[in-house]
């Protein structure tokens, strides 16, 4: 912990639908902790595939990623105008997420901009979310080995055929207001295999990070386990963390089973499911490797399944 510069000391590179949200919402309760008030940073990934970006095309351009900060902008701005009174009152607290507002949204995205959206965290662990940093080349994990030499690095390994289930379903049907059957069939075969580009391999993903970072610096654990005792999960990150996880607010821990960001309740179908088991089946066997439980029951899953 830099108490004179703050930073971050650790960073939850995902992968997406992994339990990232829920480790969120989480860890951000803790008060021996600090994540800034946006989940998502997405600072080096922004840097590696989108090294163009500016104020200008944030609020212009057609990317995903400049809609989500017009959005934010939206709802902030319509949370400070039904708030106003306490705006004009000079409100510290209020005042305090103004200026990291307007800090997030309109400063240049250098690193001078990403070390002041973790200044709030002096004296404190400090994290960052950011589940797209699984996908960034190996040249940024470099920088950022380099930038941070003691970073902690936390890895959510799901199994991969559910994982990319749950992803196309909330961009083919939840995100588009279609039912399954209103979704071309190319369209979920095209997402599947984008999605298997992406990440074909957790253990070659986890060879990359541990190539820049020590071993005990990185952390591998599983949505199963956080599916199955997401007290167990939660105290073997506090671990990791050197955080104390029964400082946890009682409001948080009575809530750790709550799912969040829950997805749309439909069970693959039949050829969807053998299209990803012929994808993943590699992916899976070398997961035995780092636990020998999960991958199995998720073996025992897709044959109960298929057959």
């Amino acid at each position: 912990m830099n108490s004179k510069h703050p930073h971050p000391n650790f960073i939850c590179i995902g992968p997406e639908k992994t339990g990232t949200t829920w480790l969120y919402n989480t860890l951000i309760q803790h008060p021996q902790l600090y994540l800034p008030p946006v989940k998502e940073i997405r600072y080096f990934w922004e840097r590696a595939f989108l090294p163009d970006e500016n104020l200008i095309k944030r609020f212009t351009s057609s990317h995903w990623h400049c809609f989500a900060y017009r959005k934010y902008l939206q709802e902030r701005t319509k949370f400070y105008a039904n708030n106003i009174n306490s705006v004009f009152s000079l409100d510290k607290a209020l005042w305090k997420r103004l200026s990291w507002d307007f800090k997030y949204l309109f400063f240049p995205h250098t690193e001078t901009w990403y070390y002041s959206l973790f200044q709030d965290g002096l004296n404190k662990v400090i994290g960052d979310i950011d589940p797209l940093c699984y996908r960034i080349p190996e040249s940024e994990i470099n920088h950022i080995s380099r930038m941070f030499p003691d970073l902690k690095i936390i890895i959510l390994i799901r199994n991969p055929i559910d994982r990319s289930w749950s992803k196309a379903k909330m961009n083919l049907c939840r995100n588009t207001n279609l039912k399954l059957e209103e979704v071309k069939q190319e369209e979920f075969y095209d997402h599947f295999e984008q999605e298997f580009n992406r990440l074909p391999s957790y253990k070659n993903l986890i060879d990359l990070w541990t190539k820049y970072f020590p071993l005990e610096n990185v952390h591998v654990n599983f949505y199963d386990k956080l599916a199955d005792d997401p007290f167990i999960f939660l105290t073997e990150i506090c671990d990791f963390l050197q955080v104390d996880v029964n400082k946890t607010p009682d409001s948080i821990r009575n809530k750790l089973s709550q799912r969040v960001n829950q997805g749309l309740e439909i069970s693959i179908p039949k050829d969807y499911l053998n299209y990803l088991n012929k994808l993943y089946s590699n992916c899976i066997e070398e997961t035995f490797t780092y636990n020998q439980i999960y991958p199995k029951r998720w073996t025992e899953t897709i044959t109960k399944l298929v057959n």
